[in-house]
C-alpha cells in the first residue's frame, strides 16, 4: 500500500499512508486534513466505520475499495 502513496504522491497527489484504521483517523486528524478520496481495503477490520466517519467531514467523499483478492476470494 505504501508503494501506492508513493505512486500517488509522484504523481503530484497529497496521499497519507497508513497500516491500520486507528493510525489513518489518528494521522488525518493530527493533519487536519479534508480527504477527497479513501483508497481502503475493505477487509481491513473497522474500514466501513472509517469511511463513514470521513464521509461525514466531506459528504462527498470517494471511496474505493483495493483488495488483493479477486471476487474468488484467491490472491489475483
Amino acid at each position: 500500500m505504501f508503494a501506492l502513496a508513493k505512486a500517488l504522491q509522484e504523481a503530484g497527489f497529497s496521499a497519507v499512508p497508513a497500516r491500520t484504521v486507528e493510525e489513518a483517523e489518528s494521522l488525518l486528524d493530527e493533519l487536519g486534513v479534508l480527504v477527497d478520496m479513501l483508497l481502503v481495503n475493505p477487509h481491513l477490520p473497522g474500514a466501513k466505520i472509517v469511511g463513514k466517519r470521513l464521509r461525514k467531514r466531506n459528504p462527498a467523499l470517494k471511496i474505493v475499495p483495493l483488495s488483493r483478492y479477486a471476487e474468488s476470494g484467491r490472491p489475483g
